[in-house]
């Protein structure tokens, strides 16, 4: 436990006692628990993030009680957006830097997880990028027992990505005979490899190996374990790979309305002018409808 005068200054920050602060807590896992967690307040509840950082905001006894740390923020000033939007955590740095005392946590997780997240109420906003025929990412927002929002954030170029730009003149050769690296089952850069490919006529790559995310993808590729992969345009050019661009695929941030505390402020980062300036000078982006409400889904109704 820490000190008094820290126990002292947690308490006062998080509006609350020494003895309810060290009490077992009551919060929701977002995911199966870690001995380390983030935590944020989403609609009243107290929702615990697993981390395997040392910026975690409490620890867990081997009781399952929680024990917030010296350096724990507020948990109703932490917003949490979930999504795979590379650009995440540059929206994450501005909002910090234009609202002091408020943070911003991003959960780099594929667009349905990112829907799940959010539809348990578990996160703020669920960014998604979700291709459909009659068009993006609305479809795909099913029934929930809130209105909900889709607020347009970027649109990124997501393409083929090998280590030679040779390779990609031929890609159908490394998807019949090389290893492809792309997300899990359901993720869109899955999708959009499996579609690139059947109209092409080509079954199921050779060896297919799932990653986690954009940028793990892309490192099994730039470390020589994958000859191919679907990624961003912005997460083939970290990893220094090249890049031949299939789709510009729209990002939607998904809101419940009315707008949760603080969500406002996301909302305000978003449109501010330095943030779209940092976004403008980012490869394969779109800003067009850039913080601009695109659709909308009443309660019930999908």
């Amino acid at each position: 436990m820490p000190r008094a005068d820290t126990a002292l200054r947690l308490a006062l920050a998080l509006g609350t006692t020494v003895e309810q602060l060290f009490t077992p807590g009551d919060g929701t896992w977002a995911a199966p628990p870690t001995p380390f967690a983030r935590w944020t307040e989403v609609g009243g509840r107290l929702i615990l993030h697993p981390t395997t950082s040392v910026l975690a905001d409490v620890a867990v006894r081997q009781d399952g009680s929680l024990a917030p740390l010296p350096e724990s923020r507020p948990p109703h000033r932490v917003l949490t957006i979930a999504g795979c939007d590379p650009a995440l955590p540059l929206v994450a740095r501005h909002l910090e830097r234009q609202h002091p005392g408020w943070w911003c946590d991003v959960l780099p997780v594929p667009s349905r997880r990112a829907l799940a997240l959010l539809q348990a109420g578990h996160v703020h906003v669920a960014g998604i990028h979700l291709f459909h025929p009659s068009g993006y990412n609305r479809p795909h927002v099913g029934p929930t027992g809130t209105a909900l929002q889709g607020i347009r954030a970027t649109a990124f170029e997501v393409g083929f990505a090998a280590r030679k730009p040779r390779a990609l003149q031929d890609w159908p050769s490394l998807w019949r005979e090389g290893t492809v690296a792309m997300g899990a089952q359901g993720a869109e850069t899955e999708a959009l490899a499996h579609r690139t490919a059947a109209a092409r006529q080509l079954g199921p790559p050779a060896t297919a190996l799932v990653s986690q995310s954009h940028g793990e993808s892309a490192r099994l590729v730039a470390e020589g374990q994958a000859d191919l992969t679907v990624v961003p345009r912005l997460i083939a050019d970290v990893h220094g790979l090249a890049f031949q661009p299939l789709a510009l695929q729209p990002f939607d941030w998904v809101a419940a309305l009315p707008l949760l505390p603080g969500v406002d402020r996301l909302l305000a980062t978003l449109a501010d002018p330095s943030l779209q300036a940092a976004l403008g000078h980012l490869a394969g982006y779109s800003l067009e409808l850039s913080g601009q409400t695109v659709w909308n889904v009443a309660a019930g109704h999908a």
